[in-house]
């Protein structure tokens, strides 16, 4: 059922202005392009949070949060919440299981993001073989001359 749908808030915090309007906080949700007196609420919206921007009336704790952010000091865990994130963090940084755990779901994404790229290359390779000379493939797809030549002679 539609109206059982859970609502989808996506959250980007940048250290940058992604819209140039120096705001701290901008906020999307769906509307119609064509008529914007149109209400559509399907429960979708994206924040953007620029951690240095000035513009807008965000809380302060939002502001005290983004300034964290943006330098993750001491000085800046400047209520509660964030002195707890900040204990947790230097915890996590302190513990060096859990950095070689991250390092090794990091490697192992970075593997399967490797693998899929150079099966996409192949896909392209393998369509392009009827075309283009081996040499040409090869800087298209960036595969090497001897994997083009492996897929000619398959």
């Amino acid at each position: 059922n539609y109206n059982t749908l859970r609502k989808v808030v996506v959250i980007m915090i940048l250290p940058y202005d992604p819209f140039g309007k120096n705001r701290m906080v901008y906020t999307f949700k769906t509307s119609c392009v064509e008529d914007y007196s149109v209400t559509y609420d399907d429960g979708i919206s994206t924040i953007y949070l620029y951690t240095k921007g000035t513009e807008g009336n965000p809380s302060q704790e939002m502001r005290d949060m983004l300034k964290y952010i943006e330098a993750t000091t001491i000085e800046n865990a400047t209520n509660n919440d964030l002195l707890n994130m900040h204990n947790i963090i230097n915890q996590i940084k302190e513990n060096g299981e859990v950095g070689v755990r991250y390092m090794q779901s990091w490697e192992y994404e970075a593997y399967v993001r490797e693998e899929s790229e150079h099966t996409k290359a192949i896909e392209i390779a393998k369509n392009l073989l009827d075309i283009l000379d081996p040499a040409t493939i090869a800087k298209k797809t960036g595969l090497n001359e001897n994997e083009v030549k492996e897929l000619i002679e398959n």
